[in-house]
């Protein structure tokens, strides 16, 4: 049975809800419940209005999609027109703020989520998931400001697959630190890494370029400095299935 304050389909064949989020209070968030009239493909789409005189907020969203009790969870990073498709006679949407370095108190923003039968136009961009990088143990380790992590010549920066959330494919990026010149096309590799850990896949990610596909058992992705002199400045995003 569903619950008793469950968002009811409109006259339209779609459901909505709106509301404000608190810039770094994740535990203000915005809840969805959606019950389908029969078991098919539906797509969620967001909406953020935001004011431009506040830093950029980090939103994402926890999707799950289900069919006669079993569910399928994904987590996407949120932002003004980013879609969502799944499968499932029911759907559960919660989008939160996780802006790091920002304290509860923070100022209020809108958001809102749409949701209706059929898949995502096929021209929209994939879903994505931007997460921080972990406290590196390393020999010679990164230094992590967030979602960045500075590698120091010979270092090395690990992060884990988002555990539960959909991740397909990984796009890292990165430059050189301080300076406006191409890194060395063999400086930069990575590696994706089973567990218990071994080496599934190496890439130079100039070569293999974009979204790389994760192979299966991939539990963790090591990027590699083998530069002696330069210190390059990586970052990753996830590629979702939806």
């Amino acid at each position: 049975m569903p619950p008793l304050n469950a968002p009811k389909q409109s006259h339209s064949g779609g459901w909505s809800k709106s509301g404000d989020l608190e810039q770094g209070n994740p535990l203000k968030d915005l809840s969805l419940q959606c019950n389908f009239p029969q078991a098919g493909f539906y797509t969620v789409q967001f909406g953020v209005q935001i004011d431009p005189a506040i830093l950029v907020p980090d939103i994402t969203a926890e999707v799950t999609w289900s069919v006669e009790g079993n569910d399928v969870r994904r987590k996407i990073s949120v932002a003004n027109g980013v879609t969502i498709s799944g499968t499932g006679q029911a759907c559960r949407v919660v989008i939160r703020d996780e802006t790091a370095g920002v304290g509860p108190g923070g100022p209020l923003y809108s958001v809102f989520a749409l949701v209706s039968p059929g898949t995502r136009p096929g021209s929209h961009i994939r879903p994505l998931l931007r997460t921080p990088w972990p406290v590196q143990t390393a020999a010679i380790p990164a230094v992590i400001l967030g979602d960045v992590a500075i590698i120091p010549p010979g270092g090395t920066a690990n992060i884990d697959v988002p555990v539960n959330a959909g991740a397909t494919s990984v796009d890292v990026e990165a430059i050189l630190n301080g300076a406006h010149a191409p890194i060395v096309l063999t400086d930069l590799e990575v590696a994706q890494i089973a567990s218990p850990p071994f080496p599934i896949k190496a890439y130079y990610p100039w070569i293999e370029t974009g979204f790389v596909p994760l192979a299966p058992k991939t539990r963790t992705i090591i990027v590699i400095n083998a530069s002696a002199v330069d210190t390059i400045v990586a970052s990753v995003l996830w590629g979702i299935d939806g």
